[in-house]
């Protein structure tokens, strides 16, 4: 057994990868597998947590491959694509047009927020904190300035776009408190 070191982790990491991401079908068995551990082990899985991102961040780098990943995550949250789910039909339409189109955003407003404000359960946060749903987000607020060709977003939906960064940045996937609940209410 070698040392467990983070030279030596990143090259274990590197070849169950590679094993791994060699077809969609290894890849989507693994995810598999990790997430039911992860269920399992709750809390103390931050390192099975860890293989599954780098197995997600690589299939989305080196695959350009943001619908088959999100896919798999959303199956695996229990939530499909075209089912009747507004928050993930949306986060489908940001990632398949690269770009978060305000019917798209409105839509994930009111599923988050509706959810903090009634108190029912919200979709998985991990929808919402994958980069290729919240980078188009985050463009649409602050891309004009870096970049002169990126229109200025309209100052009435500002708000909307910043409370969903601020939840992708901040919530967990725990089921909301009273005292936190009356906090994100007030935005």
């Amino acid at each position: 057994m070698s040392p467990a070191n983070e030279e030596s982790i990143h090259q274990k990491l590197e070849e169950l990868i590679t094993a791994v991401c060699r077809r969609e079908q290894t890849y989507l068995v693994a995810r598999y597998i990790f997430h039911g551990v992860q269920q399992k082990l709750g809390a103390k899985a931050a390192g099975i947590r860890r293989i599954d991102d780098e197995l997600e961040t690589y299939m989305l780098d080196n695959y350009k491959c943001p619908q088959l990943a999100i896919n798999i995550q959303l199956l695996l949250s229990g939530l499909v694509v075209g089912g009747g789910n507004s928050a993930v039909d949306a986060a489908a339409s940001i990632i398949q047009e690269e770009y978060a189109a305000t019917g798209d955003v409105a839509s994930l407003y009111n599923e988050y927020h509706g959810a903090v404000v009634s108190g029912k359960l919200a979709p998985p946060v991990n929808i919402l904190r994958n980069g290729c749903v919240l980078h188009p987000i985050i463009e649409q607020v602050f891309g004009h300035l870096w970049d002169m060709t990126v229109q200025k977003l309209r100052p009435e939906l500002a708000n909307i776009y910043i409370w969903l960064i601020a939840y992708a940045a901040l919530c967990s996937n725990e089921p909301i408190d009273e005292a936190t609940k009356d906090t994100a209410t007030r935005y």
